[in-house]
């Protein structure tokens, strides 16, 4: 689920980065809010391994839905040049993803505070789609 902060900043911005950034930062869970969102929606996925009727529920398609959508601004930023063209956006985001998951994971398990969680996630978007260098 995309919030109205990250909705605002894919709208706000045309860098691919930042956009990124913005939706992948709703992976974290930085206030108690969002910690019972996430604890909430976990859970339900856990279940959703052993019970076939949840494992329908579109609830747990929006990852499909969220993948191709962060391979889009990857490959959108690869044809702008601002990311490697030997890379491939699909597993790029299929990795950015997966961090953004364990990350929010280990917030909330406590490994990790949610700023050093973030920092992580904007130091390998920074990797992929580095800042653009000043003419």
């Amino acid at each position: 689920m995309v919030s109205e902060r990250s909705t605002s900043a894919c709208t706000a911005s045309r860098r691919a980065s930042e956009v990124l950034e913005a939706v992948l930062a709703e992976s974290i869970p930085t206030d108690e809010r969002s910690r019972t969102f996430h604890l909430a929606y976990t859970s339900y996925a856990v279940l959703a391994v052993t019970d076939r009727a949840l494992a329908a529920h579109p609830l747990l398609t929006a990852p499909d839905a969220m993948e191709t959508f962060v391979a889009d601004r990857l490959a959108q930023a690869r044809d702008d040049g601002d990311m490697a063209a030997d890379l491939d956006p699909r597993t790029e985001a299929i990795v950015l993803l997966a961090t953004a998951a364990g990350l929010g994971i280990a917030v909330l398990a406590g490994q990790r505070d949610a700023e050093s969680a973030l920092a992580i996630l904007r130091e390998r978007l920074t990797r992929l789609i580095p800042a653009p260098r000043p003419n």
